[in-house]
């Protein structure tokens, strides 16, 4: 699924390519969102599945491959899973890419549609294969 930068993270790209201000490395996450972000939505805005950390839910630790091809992309280099779920969390039908693995504070960077929504029971585990969340710059 093709994801796309919010307002700030196309700023952070073009900071960053224009030399502008020094980005560095970090640990970035993915949220479960219910509803679609948009390019302002914020991670004090945005509507995630349940608050991280109960209901047997975590933001999850993502991981890139190195960008490629023309245009350039990149896509997760590893399968992510959330989950077991204790609790039924809703509809989850928007990921979002986040620089905080609790609270508010932090970035919401990019954010991606589900290809298929899916709504998880308490037991059951979401699982987003290796490859599938894809970002594009030309």
């Amino acid at each position: 699924m093709a994801g796309q930068p919010s307002t700030v993270g196309a700023n952070i790209m073009l900071d960053a390519m224009t030399g502008r201000a020094t980005q560095t490395a970090r640990t970035m996450y993915l949220a479960l969102l219910t509803a679609a972000p948009n390019d302002t939505t914020t991670m004090a805005t945005m509507t995630e599945v349940t608050t991280p950390g109960s209901n047997g839910y975590d933001r999850e630790i993502c991981a890139w491959d190195a960008p490629t091809g023309d245009p350039s992309s990149t896509d997760n280099s590893a399968l992510i899973t959330f989950g077991p779920f204790t609790a039924d969390l809703g509809q989850v039908s928007h990921i979002a890419l986040v620089s905080a693995s609790t609270g508010t504070a932090g970035e919401l960077v990019a954010y991606w549609t589900a290809d298929v929504p899916k709504d998880p029971a308490n037991g059951d585990s979401i699982t987003i294969a290796a490859g599938a969340l894809v970002m594009t710059a030309d």
